[in-house]
């Protein structure tokens, strides 16, 4: 299992044959960001935004092996590393109690889809049919997406939703678990 991402073989450009591949020899395409903001509002941003986080999850897969067995730091190191070179951001992981937030910088895809593409590339990595992740914030340089169960999820986008600062979405949350609801 790698400690670090290798990016120079994470995507290989073939110039003469018009085509760009990503690690395993997924085939893969560069979008301008501005095409994400127009998707984001169409039906089909859901559908895309899966499909690009199950194509990253597979990836992390075939580099870490056993995902549920690895390091969330090593899971972490290698979809960080597949969100950089697609130019999604630079995303880490906070510990916030038993929260798990990842932080994406430079966040450049539409709120929904970050989430959407996150939830599906650590599904399609764990194998696990279900990872739910609800957006807590985010500004003009910053997103943070939770990484739950899906009742913890649902009640952090209704709180946020509602106006309630992440940071208090998060102690609500551990209050909940606390008292023997679900995390």
């Amino acid at each position: 299992m790698p400690d670090t991402f290798d990016a120079a073989r994470a995507v290989r450009f073939e110039i003469e044959r018009g085509s760009v591949h990503a690690y395993g020899d997924a085939r893969v395409a560069i979008v301008p960001v501005e095409a994400f903001d127009a998707i984001a509002s169409s039906t089909a941003a859901d559908a895309v935004a899966s499909s690009i986080g199950a194509a990253i999850g597979k990836r992390v897969a075939s580099r870490v092996g056993d995902v549920r067995a690895a390091t969330i730091e090593a899971v972490t190191t290698q979809l960080a590393g597949e969100l950089a070179v697609a130019g999604y951001g630079a995303l880490s992981l906070e510990r916030w109690g038993r929260a798990l937030v990842l932080v994406v910088e430079g966040a450049a895809l539409p709120g929904a889809m970050l989430e959407r593409v996150i939830a599906s590339a650590l599904s399609a990595a764990t194998g696990n049919g279900v990872v739910a992740c609800a957006t807590l914030g985010r500004d003009a340089t910053t997103a943070r997406v939770l990484v739950a169960s899906e009742g913890a999820a649902d009640r952090a986008r209704q709180w946020i939703a509602s106006g309630v600062a992440w940071g208090d979405v998060l102690t609500r949350l551990h209050t909940d678990a606390q008292r023997g609801g679900e995390s």
